[in-house]
C-alpha cells in the first residue's frame, strides 16, 4: 500500500512548458530536502497536453511526479481536477509562472500548523522573465507584501478590525478537510475571467475559516514582457472590477440590492473618475513627466470602475492574456 503522503502540491499549467519545467525542478530539490513527505500533481491544462513530456525529461529524484489532465482550458477547471487527483490532507497551490525561495514548504506547513489556520497566504514577488525590471505600476499589480507578522489573521472580505489581502490561489497551503468540502471548490462560471480564488476565500470566511498571513515564505511571480505594458493592465484593472463585483455578488444575501448597490457605484466612480482622466490628460501631455503616472492610475480606476458597472458578463481574461502576450511588446510602466 502506498503511503500517504504530507503534503500535495497542485501546479496549474496552460500553455508554458518552460515556466512548469521551472517550477517543477524548484519544487524537486526543495521536497529532496524536506523532513515533510510530498507530492506532485500538474493539471494540464492546456490543449497541447505537454506536461506529460516536460515531466518525463526531469530528474524527478524520487519524488512523486503524476499528471492530470484538465483540458478545455479553464483555471477553476483545473484547480478542481488537481484537487480530485491529490491525496494528501494538505494542499498547496502553485502555477506554472511562479518559483518559491528555500525551505518554503516548511515555512508555510509549519505557520499553517503552529497557528491552527484553515489557509495561509505567502508573500509574492514579481520577478522578470527577461531581465527588465518589474517596478511601478506593473510591480503593484503582480505583488502580494504586506507588513506584519506571519501568523496575522487576514480578511479578503476587509472584514472590520483584520488586515485586507488582495488574494490569490497561488503561493497557498489549504487544510483539504475544512476549505475544500464543496462538490467545485473552485466555481467553474470563473474559470475564464478569474476570480474563482477570491469567490472561494470568501466563502471561506463567511464560514469563519481561519486565513493567515506567511510573509516570511516568498514566492516569485515570473512576469513576462507581455504583462508589463498599458494594454494589458488596463484590461486587468477592467476585469479586476467585473470580478471584484462578481463575487461579491454571488456571496451576498441579497444579491439583487448587492448587484444594484455596486452598479451605482461604478456608475458614480466613472463619471467622477472620468472628469479627473480628462483634466489629467491635459496635464500629461504639458508636462508628461510630471503627471503620466497620475494619468495612468486613474486609467487603472476608470476601467476597474466600468468593470463595475458590467460585471454580469464577465470577460475572458485569460483567453484575451493568451492572444495579447503573443503580440504586446515592452512598454515600462
Amino acid at each position: 500500500m502506498a503511503i500517504k503522503p504530507d503534503i500535495c502540491l497542485i501546479i496549474c499549467t496552460f500553455n508554458r512548458p518552460e515556466g512548469l519545467r521551472r517550477i517543477l525542478d524548484c519544487c524537486v530539490r526543495q521536497i529532496a530536502t524536506c523532513a515533510l513527505s510530498c507530492e506532485i500533481v500538474v493539471s494540464d491544462n492546456s490543449p497541447s497536453g505537454y506536461a506529460n513530456s516536460v515531466i518525463a525529461s526531469l530528474d524527478a529524484h524520487g519524488v512523486s511526479i503524476h499528471c492530470v489532465q484538465s483540458a478545455p482550458g479553464n483555471i477553476s477547471r483545473a484547480r478542481n481536477k488537481g484537487i480530485s487527483a491529490s491525496s494528501a490532507d494538505i494542499i498547496i497551490f502553485l502555477d506554472d509562472d511562479m518559483t518559491v525561495c528555500d525551505n518554503w514548504i516548511s515555512i508555510m506547513h509549519a505557520a499553517l500548523e503552529e497557528h491552527e489556520a484553515d489557509c495561509a497566504l505567502s508573500s509574492l514577488v514579481p520577478v522578470s522573465e527577461n531581465k527588465i525590471p518589474v517596478q511601478g505600476m506593473s510591480a503593484a499589480f503582480f505583488s502580494r507584501l504586506l507588513a506584519m507578522p506571519d501568523g496575522t489573521c487576514v480578511s479578503p472580505g476587509k472584514k472590520s478590525g483584520m488586515a485586507y489581502v488582495s488574494v490569490a490561489t497561488s503561493g497557498t497551503i489549504w487544510r483539504r478537510a475544512t476549505c475544500f468540502t464543496d462538490a467545485l471548490p473552485f466555481d467553474p462560471e470563473f474559470g475564464a475571467s478569474g476570480g474563482e480564488d477570491c469567490d472561494l476565500f470568501l466563502r471561506l470566511e463567511n464560514r469563519r475559516k481561519k486565513i493567515i498571513w506567511c510573509g516570511s515564505a516568498i514566492s516569485y511571480e515570473w512576469v513576462p514582457p507581455g504583462r508589463m505594458t498599458f494594454r494589458y493592465l488596463l484590461m486587468r484593472a477592467f476585469g479586476g472590477g467585473q470580478i471584484f463585483v462578481g463575487v461579491l455578488v454571488k456571496n451576498s444575501r441579497h444579491p439583487r440590492l448587492s448587484s444594484l448597490k455596486w452598479i451605482g457605484i461604478g456608475l458614480l466612480q466613472c463619471i467622477g473618475g472620468g472628469v479627473m482622466l480628462g483634466g489629467m490628460g491635459m496635464l500629461s501631455v504639458i508636462a508628461p513627466k510630471k503627471f503620466r503616472n497620475t494619468f495612468i492610475s486613474l486609467a487603472f480606476r476608470e476601467a476597474a470602475a466600468i468593470g463595475k458597472i458590467t460585471w454580469f458578463r464577465k470577460y475572458p481574461t485569460y483567453k484575451v492574456e493568451h492572444e495579447m502576450n503573443k503580440s504586446l511588446k515592452v512598454n515600462d510602466l
